[in-house]
């Protein structure tokens, strides 16, 4: 069943595809240093080799900083716009779709 076009689930979805190359251009370079430390907490606590589901995975600044420090992981975005404008940059990691009824996971 199609989802309708005037929902504003639809016109949300529709706003992210349509502004995700700017969304994307003005991430910060580094984040604040409070959420830097906490990062680095969260890394403390992965065993090696640990695969991460990234919720909302945006400028992709936190995928650049795991995936430094050796953690595989499944992307996720509310569009296929993102997806796009990651991959033109290289980034061909597990894409999942946030809006699909399941997601494929293991």
């Amino acid at each position: 069943m199609q989802e309708d076009p005037l929902s504003p689930n639809s016109r949300t979805l529709a706003a992210y595809e349509d502004g995700a190359e700017a969304y994307l251009a003005q991430a910060l370079a580094e984040p604040p240093a409070a959420y830097v430390a906490f990062r680095r907490r969260v890394l403390d606590l992965l065993p090696p080799g640990a695969r991460m589901l990234e919720l909302g995975t945006g400028p992709g600044i936190d995928a650049d900083y795991f995936e430094s420090h050796g953690v595989r992981l499944a992307l996720t975005s509310s569009g296929w716009e993102a997806q796009r404008i990651h991959k033109a940059k290289g980034r061909s990691e597990d894409w999942l779709c946030i809006v699909c009824r399941r997601l494929p996971l293991d």
